[in-house]
């Protein structure tokens, strides 16, 4: 097995639910912290490589994760889940966990001494929406299939709390969509939102960008394509049909060719170089 390398002072948390570009570092000597909501689903992954191999992935069942309130002795025990994608597991912090900062502890089996305890700070807060994305785009849109006003679009995230669809606000490129479902999944720390597109003619293109807000908490934006009628939305680089559709397949397109060239010359004062660029449209 791959070894997954023991951080004894450093964790990197990743916002809740949020691709591995989006990661977020976080340092145990930094007693600020990050802000996650009370029952959210945390991806967790070492940043600091010492002396010491755990298995990668780490068995969930060889993991007791506690979050401990600051000031407090008495520990909440966290959901410990497998992981998808790096050596640590996932977590979902407790419901009740009350809000302000705590330290979060893993005790890994088989680390010997406090050899097998990663620790990091964090803080809790009541929300703090985080919505699912694929490299920046809501999961399951295609681009030659865009939404259109009056259908429902269904997004999944973490971090809603206690909140009801009611108290939620939806956004695409600013403009108002009705909430009208939100919904635990089967997936611990998991919630489902369904919205409408509205009849907006502004609304249109392949990367509208998508927000769930309540009060002053706003969730990470993602994009999603709409379009005022039905047919591939009208992509910024003007990328046609089937150029879409290969985007859509998960391949790629290519949209330029650079050369870069560098002449020396020999001059009665020395060597001169001179550099050029050539672009030219894939």
């Amino acid at each position: 097995m791959t070894p997954c390398a023991r951080a004894a002072a450093a964790v990197l948390f990743s916002l809740p639910w949020v691709s591995a570009q989006q990661l977020i570092p976080l340092d145990i000597n930094d007693s600020s912290g990050t802000e996650f909501a009370a029952g959210s689903r945390v991806r967790l992954l070492p940043i600091r490589a010492l002396d010491y191999a755990y298995p990668c992935p780490l068995d969930p069942e060889t993991v007791r994760a506690e979050l401990y309130p600051l000031g407090q002795e008495q520990s909440l025990p966290v959901l410990v889940l497998p992981s998808r994608s790096t050596c640590l597991p996932e977590i979902v912090l407790p419901e009740d966990a009350a809000a302000g900062p705590s330290e979060l502890r893993l005790t890994i089996e088989g680390g010997g001494g406090d050899g097998g305890v990663l620790t990091a700070f964090l803080r809790v807060v009541p929300f703090l929406p985080v919505v699912e994305t694929d490299g920046g785009a809501l999961p399951g849109s295609k681009l030659t299939r865009p939404a259109t006003p009056g259908s429902t679009t269904t997004v999944r995230l973490t971090g809603t709390g206690a909140k009801v669809a009611a108290e939620l606000r939806a956004t695409l490129d600013g403009v108002p969509a009705l909430v009208t479902g939100l919904r635990q999944t089967d997936s611990p720390g998991i919630s489902e939102l369904d919205l409408t597109v509205p009849s907006e003619p502004a609304i249109a293109g392949c990367y509208v960008v998508l927000a769930i807000a309540s009060g002053a908490r706003t969730s990470n934006r993602v994009t999603v394509p709409v379009m005022p009628r039905d047919g591939p939305c009208a992509h910024p680089f003007q990328l046609t049909a089937a150029q879409l559709q290969t985007l859509d397949d998960g391949g790629r397109v290519p949209l330029a060719n650079v050369a870069i060239q560098r002449m020396f010359y020999l001059l009665g004062g020395g060597i001169s170089a001179q550099a050029g660029v050539a672009i030219q449209r894939g």
